[in-house]
């Protein structure tokens, strides 16, 4: 059953069925990603944002850790990752003014020890491996914060 049928049937976990659709979109954004497919990329991590961002401050790890025990999910930052890859995917498929958008759209959301750690994630790993044209992109995110 696909997940949106799923959403639909009566006394559904709705939360649970935006887990599970987040975290699949995640897994397709990062396999798009690994083969170069920025453009795809960036519509599943956008997807899993939009999923995520239904539970986003909820503790899902604790209140739906059925995925963690069957799957071995890492529920507690789903919404982080599915934030910062969709935030890389879009530097990586060109569009930098969206890249911008999204990283102040996940800091104007996130607490103190997220903000630290993409932050530093974003300033240190993502911008290693990118083009000299985009740093001043890497400047404009070091004063972002």
């Amino acid at each position: 059953m696909r997940i949106g049928e799923l959403a639909r049937c009566p006394n559904v976990d709705l939360v649970a069925c935006r887990i599970v659709e987040a975290y699949l979109r995640v897994q397709l954004g990062n396999i798009a990603l690994d083969n170069a497919r920025y453009n795809e990329a960036v519509e599943h991590f956008t997807a899993a944002v939009n999923a995520s961002n239904f539970f986003y401050k909820f503790p899902i790890h604790l209140t739906h850790d059925k995925f963690v025990a069957l799957f071995g999910w890492d529920l507690k930052s789903l919404w982080q990752t599915a934030n910062q890859q969709q935030c890389y995917a879009l530097f990586r498929a060109g569009r930098s003014g969206a890249a911008i958008e999204s990283y102040q759209s996940i800091m104007d959301k996130a607490d103190e020890n997220v903000m630290a750690d993409i932050h530093a994630r974003f300033t240190s790993e993502y911008f290693s491996n990118v083009s000299p044209s985009l740093y001043d992109h890497q400047r404009h995110f070091t004063q972002l914060k």
